[in-house]
């Protein structure tokens, strides 16, 4: 057994693990709780001295209190598992693991059990990104931890903007508000177009080919201006048998 973690988000993952490490070796359900008690940091053991000695016996309510006491939110489980990183020494599987379980207990703090509630989480989701900070603030305190639906949480921004102002700073704000995420989009097309303007001045069309390079890898500029042909009629020897038209 490890001891507690310090990162309370990290709490769902280290009872899971807990969790699997008694079912592999049968361990008796009166006994979890005591056996977890010791590995547990010392703010936590403070917290539970002021248990009823019968939760202290029970790993189930042991478990609740201790999750409830370091207030883990949805908000929290979310931010786990988006910024969830592979650790170099850890293995694909573990890895795709650790985000699975994230994500359950995510779902599990919104309540998620069906597909429909699932896909009303994504559309939430995107909502949020798109919503002013400060209306996104005031979105948030309102639902507190109620899992409201995506539609709910629209109608509360809105009343919340339109009992704004008409003149205010913050109204107008609102209105031009752009998330970064269509920054992002907008940076995206502007450097691909200008790849492809840099790519048309040297000559390289897209799906054309290979263009080539110098000595140092860079590309070469092309010249696609068309070839003048030369007028052999010209030449001094021309249509004579055995000779050169040019020199004789």
């Amino acid at each position: 057994m490890h001891p507690q973690p310090v990162d309370p988000c990290g709490l769902p993952l280290y009872f899971d693990n807990l969790e699997r490490l008694y079912k592999q070796f049968d361990v008796p359900a009166k006994l979890q709780a005591s056996l977890l008690i010791p590995y547990l940091n010392t703010n936590t053991q403070m917290m539970i001295t002021r248990r009823p000695a019968g939760d202290l016996e029970s790993y189930t309510k042991l478990k609740t209190f201790i999750l409830a006491q370091h207030k883990l939110s949805s908000k929290d489980y979310k931010q786990r598992f988006s910024h969830a990183k592979k650790n170099s020494k850890e293995t694909n599987v573990a890895y795709v693991s650790r985000l699975s379980t994230l994500q359950d207990y995510w779902f599990r703090s919104k309540q998620v059990t069906t597909v429909e509630q699932l896909r009303d989480l994504h559309v939430l989701e995107k909502l949020h990104d798109t919503l002013h900070p400060v209306v996104l603030r005031h979105v948030l305190t309102v639902e507190a931890d109620k899992n409201v639906t995506a539609m709910q949480e629209a109608q509360i921004a809105d009343v919340f903007e339109g009992n704004l102002p008409s003149e205010s700073k913050l109204r107008h704000q609102i209105q031009h508000f752009e998330p970064d995420s269509a920054h992002q989009y907008r940076s995206r097309m502007f450097e691909g177009r200008k790849h492809q303007e840099n790519m048309s001045e040297m000559g390289i069309e897209e799906n054309g080919p290979e263009p080539k390079t110098g000595k140092n890898g860079s590309y070469q500029k092309v010249d696609n201006k068309p070839e003048k042909k030369r007028d052999l009629s010209k030449l001094p020897n021309f249509g004579k048998k055995d000779v050169c038209w040019s020199c004789g």
